[in-house]
């Protein structure tokens, strides 16, 4: 049974992109795909991103998140 996801993502000046998938390579390569299909609607330059900038993290399926904490009752109140 499938108990998480990787979540890939990029931020730039105008969007957040994203991609998912069931290992950090899956997602790796959604939001690899999802760049390549902006870039092309777009008409960008191939070279407008670094994928040095993606970030990946697991996400456990069923379970919300704060500031990409689990958030639970006993989480900890931190206030800034």
């Amino acid at each position: 049974m499938l108990t998480s996801i990787f979540i890939a993502g990029f931020d730039s000046r105008n969007f957040w992109f994203s991609g998912s998938g069931k290992t950090p390579g899956e997602a790796f390569c959604a939001l690899d795909r999802a760049i390549r299909i902006h870039t092309e609607q777009y008409q960008l330059a191939d070279d407008w991103y670094d994928r040095a900038d993606y970030s990946i993290r697991e996400v456990l399926i069923g379970h919300g998140y704060r500031d990409e904490t689990i958030l639970t009752s006993e989480t900890n109140l931190t206030k800034k």
